[in-house]
């Protein structure tokens, strides 16, 4: 029996058609022909000699074969249609249906991580699968590409958010697929961005680039209102085209997120983003500044590299953003004072305990008295400490959960401290989860404060127990780092 929410858990692999052969390009037209008389329908793929997809063939190529009157041992690959649309088989089932909705297709070639093809998704039988509630959910998901269908898309994350809670999904992955969510969103934004300086005569963009997410969206761990941190980064292009280029980047970065505010992503108060020429750079440029940021360590760089490292690719050439990646972990690698250094900017963020361990509350003279920061004082401590233990150690995963998960396979984590900080994790994401729907559904802005009154006595001692958990981690890893104990 579906529930409501399996749509958002699902991934491609479990709806695809698996063991779709391709056609090699070499199949002679008659032997296409005589292949999709079997099948009775839909479209052949055809790969390359790695087995990765570089077209389609249906019968109205095979028409047009007729037509042009071409010799039955014509290759296939002279009549196919290319470049063809494909999905990873581990890409989530919503977004793929999304895809093939917008594109009005009937079926599309899956693909494992190295690209060759493994199956095929048809929209008709992964659709026919889902139950009426998830049928619901996927409409909510896959709105056209207006401004008011992506708004509409933002603001279904808070009955999906609910519906998850309550189908007891664990709050990190409903933040992982909340995440994938907003990512889509940003790379709909990105092509509606293009298109509209297109239409206003800039064309295409000039040189091929990269879109990135930095902080909670990179790692996975959005939650219910995240704002805007990202970045353009451009393929290299001689000196004197920078003015041509940045004549384009610049609207194309102004456009990108007013479309992005516009449906529901404030912008970073920080500037932390392509608008920013600090983030929108040419890559030999950004890895410049990577080098120079690691080997200087000055606050400023620290600062710096701690927006930067989380970072996730969305959008473009993917090439782009894993050189910048590989340069950041090869640099940190090379310098071992570098981890030391970020800790100094990062060791006044305490956990939310006060006197005799119990829980730290605004003062009365801030703006929200009687509430705790369960962001700045709850999760903030831990993800830099997952973070800063990765780093010593050259993991490159990003999650959180992913992080501790790596520390306890390494030996730097015992069994019982890493299932407690999992724990801590999922006690407080929790807690901020279910504040941010109760503001929401109440047409309030959503954020990280979550008003002591409204704990229960149990979830008080949970927070305390899983604060304590953070705190014992960071004090270990100050004396580690430092010498001293924090």
């Amino acid at each position: 029996m579906h529930t409501q929410t399996e749509i958002v858990r699902q991934k491609v692999r479990g709806q695809m058609r698996a063991g779709a052969g391709g056609l090699a390009r070499s199949t002679p037209l008659a032997d296409v022909a005589a292949r999709l008389a079997e099948r009775a329908e839909g479209r052949l793929v055809v790969v390359d000699d790695e087995g990765r997809p570089i077209g389609t063939v249906g019968a109205g190529e095979l028409l047009a074969r007729v037509l042009w009157q071409l010799a039955p041992e014509v290759p296939v690959e002279r009549v196919m249609t290319a470049p063809v649309v494909t999905v990873a088989e581990d890409e989530f089932l919503f977004r793929a249906l999304a895809v093939m909705r917008r594109r009005r297709l009937a079926s599309v070639p899956v693909v494992d991580g190295s690209g060759r093809l493994v199956g095929e998704l048809a929209l008709a039988e992964a659709l026919l699968a889902l139950s009426g509630p998830a049928l619901k959910l996927v409409d909510m998901l896959t709105r056209d590409d207006s401004l008011e269908g992506l708004k509409r898309v933002k603001e279904a994350q808070v009955a999906l958010a609910e519906a998850l809670l309550n189908d007891d999904v664990p709050v990190p992955d409903t933040q992982l697929l909340l995440s994938e969510i907003n990512l889509d969103l940003h790379r709909r934004a990105l092509e509606r961005a293009i298109a509209d300086m297109e239409r206003s005569g800039w064309g295409r963009p000039p040189v091929s680039f990269a879109l990135i997410v930095m902080g909670s969206a990179g790692r996975g761990e959005s939650f219910l209102a995240p704002d805007q941190d990202n970045g353009f980064i451009l393929a290299d292009f001689p000196d004197e085209r920078l003015a041509h280029v940045e004549a384009y980047f610049v609207p194309l970065a102004e456009r990108f997120t007013r479309v992005l505010a516009e449906i529901g992503f404030p912008l970073c108060k920080g500037n932390v983003m392509a608008t920013n020429p600090q983030w929108r750079k040419r890559v030999a440029d950004l890895a410049a500044d990577v080098d120079r940021w690691i080997t200087r360590s000055a606050p400023e760089d620290l600062l710096l590299c701690d927006i930067l490292i989380d970072f996730r690719h969305v959008w473009g050439e993917e090439a782009l953003s894993r050189t910048i990646k590989d340069r950041m972990m090869d640099a940190i690698a090379r310098r071992r004072r570098f981890v030391r250094d970020l800790f100094s900017i990062e060791a006044d963020h305490k956990v939310a305990l006060g006197w005799f361990g119990r829980l730290k509350k605004e003062p009365e003279s801030s703006e929200r008295p009687g509430t705790i920061n369960l962001k700045l004082a709850g999760t903030l401590p831990l993800v830099e400490a997952a973070r800063l233990l990765s780093l010593k150690e050259g993991i490159r995963e990003c999650r959180t959960l992913e992080r501790l998960d790596a520390l306890q396979a390494k030996g730097r984590l015992g069994e019982d401290e890493h299932d407690y900080l999992r724990y801590a994790f999922g006690v407080i994401t929790e807690a901020m989860l279910r504040r941010q729907i109760e503001e929401a559904k109440a047409g309030r802005e959503a954020d990280d404060f979550v008003p002591e009154a409204s704990l229960t006595r149990r979830q008080k001692d949970q927070l305390v127990a899983a604060l304590r958990v953070i705190e014992d981690l960071r004090g270990r890893l100050g004396e580690e780092l430092t010498g001293t104990v924090i």
